[in-house]
């Protein structure tokens, strides 16, 4: 007996030992249970230790550059030490981390990364789990300043079997499943999943071309668009699939956006949706991921997709934590409903929340956002061509000027002030009687008289970067919109590119020459914009219409100008200096200008105006899935259950308030969808599809007048 007792107590005190050493989340299934999450997306950290002992040379290099880099150490830090001082009332156990994590994929930016995060991991128990960007891998633009200019030997880049020696300790170390590109590919690698309390299945695939065999030149060089290989998209339904045996909610995590947050995005600016993406989009819905985090357009911004089987797919966008608004994400997610429901509660910070920044000099920024928007656009006052547009200049149109200019005969100065007053004259171009005045407080940009193109632009840019658009209470930027498609915004932005033109060349016999041969070095934006329009106005602007094709009314000269003064309130005066110019002529101006119009119309709707999955739905807001739904349409983008009401997360409940978002109705109630695109210079943004798309645009009809001058 005593014998017998012993053998018990033994084996019951090695199965005390065995229960000691093992998880019991590996012996048994975990129960479903709420999960708080935190998401930073696109910090696009640079080392000021990387800028050189003075950084005024780095600075100045990337002004034409929304991402504030020498702030960006900063702001990674305020946003981490505010979700560590939430955590500490929602219980926060996750922070991921959606890409672009650096500057160009400088080795020193991810080193610096990784540390900051690890001891994040150390000082709060959070586990943090991050997938790589664009910018991350394979950037032959990364740069080190430390000897003061900038250096690109090819030292600093970030190879992907670097990037996952730096981050093993940060998602990989705690990974359920990893994925194992075929023999030959690379595409997908840093792909892997991991089992999160509460019963979740976090999917952080990798969405980026950055080797030979998927970027578009075949060469191990980052692409700005993102795929899903057929092998990878296997390995994610086979993980969906697993997860769904075992129960677990399934939460997806890539860079690029799964679903088009408007229309910008899915007829221009298609290389930041995922490549085929509603093949994708159904696809991750069908196998039951209905919730997937992105980041890459830099905006606040929620966008639904339904499959034609009824799923729907909740594509949640963070704003990129360099650029204005400078945001982060907190999400709540409960998935304890007997029916199957799962409720995802949203809440947007400001990086600065709780703590805020200091500039160069070392003194405190109070609202580091409108810091950060008046730095870029507005040069610290109002009226003036901001640093940003300054040197889109420089970047984008000086080369090509001075080159056309010369061959005509153009001084350098002249060259240089057609392109420096194009700009400023476009950007106080009359669009609307109606003056901006709404975000005069919160931001500082506003109108005196009459609303400006730059207003336009700059409310755009508001409205798309921070989510939750709602123009109901701003009268300029509505009037804007309807002057644009349906006024003479077109023709006075045309009038206005040739009498820049005529007065800086003036004297010199081909400055007609000069507007087209600027107009076809545009052609490649144009194509970009018009080409693929829902509108679809396919004029070619290379083909100038013949004098036969014009109509002739017998109308004299002083008529057609005097009649096209009354209709639109132009000033034609500037164009009798163009040889040929008469009644037809100006009759041939006129048709394309509205074309112009209706591109800057559509350009500012679709920033300007959201509806997907719902009015005011991307920032304080619940999002649930309640199983399938019948779709109206066919493929049609719609949500199944999108609701907006006061948060009532954790994060919302603390002391800690949500981020106040300028220019909302209601700080603490939601909104869905609307993106900002990053400024790249190999992609044209929407900010740059406002200028020089503008200027491209309306030079296409020099090439009617071009031909009347050779007629003469």
């Amino acid at each position: 007996m005593k014998k017998s007792f012993k053998s018990i107590l033994a084996l019951a005190l090695c199965w005390i030992m065995v229960f000691s050493i093992i998880p019991i989340s590996s012996l048994a299934k975990s129960k479903n249970a709420k999960l708080a999450i935190g998401i930073i997306s696109d910090p696009h950290v640079y080392p000021q230790a990387y800028m050189g002992d003075d950084i005024s040379k780095f600075v100045a290099d990337y002004r034409a550059d929304t991402k504030q880099f020498e702030y960006s150490e900063q702001l990674l830090d305020v946003a981490l030490n505010t979700l560590a001082e939430h955590a500490k009332k929602n219980g926060m156990k996750y922070v991921i981390m959606p890409g672009d994590i650096t500057k160009d994929s400088e080795i020193c930016a991810h080193e610096a990364v990784a540390a900051r995060l690890e001891q994040f991991e150390k000082d709060t128990g959070i586990t943090v789990l991050v997938i790589n960007g664009n910018h991350d891998i394979n950037n032959s633009d990364a740069v080190d300043y430390r000897t003061g200019e900038a250096v690109k030997d090819g030292s600093q880049i970030t190879t992907p079997e670097k990037y996952l020696e730096i981050y093993k300790n940060l998602g990989y170390d705690v990974a359920y499943n990893t994925f194992t590109p075929p023999k030959g590919a690379k595409q997908g690698m840093m792909s892997y999943s991991v089992k999160l309390e509460g019963n979740y299945r976090l999917i952080a695939f990798d969405s980026n071309c950055f080797s030979k065999d998927c970027t578009k030149k075949g060469e191990e060089e980052h692409d700005t668009r993102g795929m899903v290989s057929e092998a990878l998209m296997e390995w994610i339904l086979a993980e969906c699939e697993d997860a769904r045996k075992n129960g677990e909610t399934i939460i997806g995590m890539c860079h690029h956006n799964i679903v088009a947050h408007h229309d910008l995005e899915n007829n221009v600016l298609n290389e930041f949706a995922i490549d085929d993406w509603k093949d994708v989009a159904t696809n991750l819905a069908n196998a039951g991921m209905h919730y997937v985090f992105t980041g890459h357009q830099h905006s606040n911004d929620v966008a639904s997709f339904v499959t034609d089987e009824g799923e729907v797919i909740y594509d949640c966008e963070t704003d990129s934590l360099s650029s204005f608004p400078h945001d982060f994400k907190e999400v709540v997610f409960d998935n304890t409903d007997k029916t199957g429901k799962i409720t995802a509660d949203y809440t947007t910070y400001r990086a600065d929340t709780l703590f805020k920044l200091k500039d160069l000099e070392g003194n405190t920024i109070n609202d580091f956002a409108k810091f950060s928007f008046r730095k870029v656009f507005m040069d610290g006052g109002n009226g003036d061509v901001g640093p940003y547009f300054d040197a889109i200049i420089d970047k984008y149109a000086m080369n090509t000027i001075y080159s056309i200019g010369e061959k005509i005969g153009l001084t350098e100065e002249q060259s240089f002030n057609v392109a420096r007053d194009l700009v400023t004259n476009l950007k106080t171009l009359k669009v609307s009687d109606i003056p901006s005045t709404k975000f005069k407080d919160e931001i500082g940009f506003y109108d005196e008289d009459y609303g400006t193109l730059d207003s336009a632009i700059c409310s755009a840019w508001y409205y798309l970067s921070c989510g939750d658009e709602n123009i109901d209470d701003d009268e300029f930027i509505k009037d804007a919109i309807e002057q644009c498609r349906h006024g003479d915004v077109g023709a006075r932005v045309v009038f206005t590119l040739l009498k820049t033109i005529l007065e800086n060349a003036s004297g010199n016999a081909d400055a007609l020459g000069f507007v087209e041969e600027i107009y076809t070095s545009g052609l490649g934006i144009y194509s970009g914009i018009a080409g693929n329009l829902p509108f679809a106005p396919k004029a070619n602007p290379q083909k100038a219409e013949s004098p036969d094709d014009a109509e002739t009314t017998g109308e004299t000269e002083a008529q057609a100008e005097e009649s096209t003064k009354k209709s639109g309130g132009i000033d034609l005066s500037i164009l009798k200096k163009i040889p040929g110019m008469n009644a037809d002529t100006l009759k041939g101006l006129l048709k394309n200008p509205s074309l112009v119009g209706q591109i800057l119309g559509y350009a500012l709707e679709s920033m300007c105006i959201d509806e997907n999955p719902g009015k005011e739905m991307d920032n304080n807001v619940t999002h649930i899935y309640n199983g399938k739904i019948q779709p109206s349409n066919e493929g049609e983008e719609k949500p199944t259950e999108a609701v907006t009401q006061e948060v009532t997360t954790s994060a919302s409940n603390s002391s800690v308030p949500a981020a106040n978002i300028p220019g909302a109705s209601n700080p603490g109630t939601g909104g869905v969808s609307q993106t900002r695109i990053e400024v790249e210079p190999k992609v044209p943004s929407a900010e740059l599809v406002l200028t020089l798309g503008a200027c491209a645009l309306a030079l296409g009809v020099t090439a009617y007048l071009r031909k009347k001058k050779e007629e003469a």
